[in-house]
Parts: structure tokens; C-alpha cells; sequence
């Protein structure tokens, strides 16, 4: 499985004219990517999923994560996302920020600084660990008998 919406979804929900505008071959790369950061950061693959509520978080964390994904290649911006500081001068004021550890700083590594893609990732990585099973045997301590044990 490559990704978790279709070409025909992403032009359809996306609000970028600029992906929808993208060849068939472009947008079916994003919609790759987006799908393997969706495996990398949930750790699985919803191969099996039915739950309706799950498939449409994985869509809208799809064509989200494309148009993110776009815009972090357009050439504008990865010029300004490899600037590692920034200098404005207001008058005799001046001062100098430095993008990359503010960035940091706020957001992991598996986030994008969108809320609402950020929170469907994070539920999505519940729902992984919910749908796991866990297994745990416990055998009573050698010190002070609990009420049932003799």
C-alpha cells in the first residue's frame, strides 16, 4: 500500500491550486511520500483498517501531508528552511533569530507544525497502540501476603 487517499481525493480536498495543477506522476509521488511518513510515525500500515473514522483521518493526513510536502519543495522555501539565522534591523535596533532551533524547539521530529495534521498523526499512533495486544503476567512478591494468598 503506497498511500491512504487516491489522485482523484487529493485534487478534490486539497486547497493548493498548485497540487491540484501537478501531472498525474508528481501527485502520485506525494501522495507515496505522505503515505510512508504516515508508516514511519504510526508504525504500522492499516492494511486491514475498516473503521470509517480511521480512513478519513488517513485521507485527511494524506492530502494534507502532500500539500506540506510540496511546500517544503518549492525552491523559496527550502532556501529559507536551510537559512539557519535570520538578522532585521529596525533603525539603530537590530537583532538575529535563529529559525532552526526555534523550530526545533516546538516540534518534534515526526511533526509538521500543523494542528490539525499534527493531531491526526498523534491519534493515529493511539489507534496503533490500541488495536495491539498486550499481555501481562504478574506473580505475587516474596514479601508481606496479600489478602488472598495464604
Amino acid at each position: 500500500m503506497a498511500g491512504y487517499a487516491n489522485l482523484d481525493e487529493v485534487r478534490e480536498l486539497t486547497t493548493v491550486d498548485e497540487v491540484k495543477e501537478l501531472s498525474d506522476i508528481k501527485l502520485k509521488n506525494y501522495i507515496d511520500r505522505a503515505g510512508s511518513w504516515i508508516r514511519r510515525v504510526t508504525k504500522q500500515t492499516f492494511e486491514a483498517e475498516t473503521d470509517p473514522d480511521i480512513l478519513l483521518d488517513l485521507t485527511t493526513a494524506t492530502y494534507l501531508l502532500v500539500e506540506y510536502l510540496w511546500y517544503q519543495d518549492q525552491l523559496d522555501n527550502k532556501d529559507s528552511n536551510l537559512m539557519a539565522a535570520t538578522s532585521e534591523t529596525i533603525g539603530s535596533y537590530s537583532y538575529t533569530t535563529n529559525k532552526t532551533a526555534v523550530s526545533e524547539s516546538k516540534i518534534g521530529d515526526d511533526m509538521t507544525g500543523i494542528k490539525e495534521l499534527d493531531m491526526i498523526l498523534g491519534s493515529l499512533m493511539v489507534a496503533s497502540v490500541n488495536n495491539s495486544f498486550f499481555f501481562s503476567v504478574s506473580t505475587p512478591s516474596k514479601g508481606k501476603p496479600g489478602p488472598y494468598e495464604l
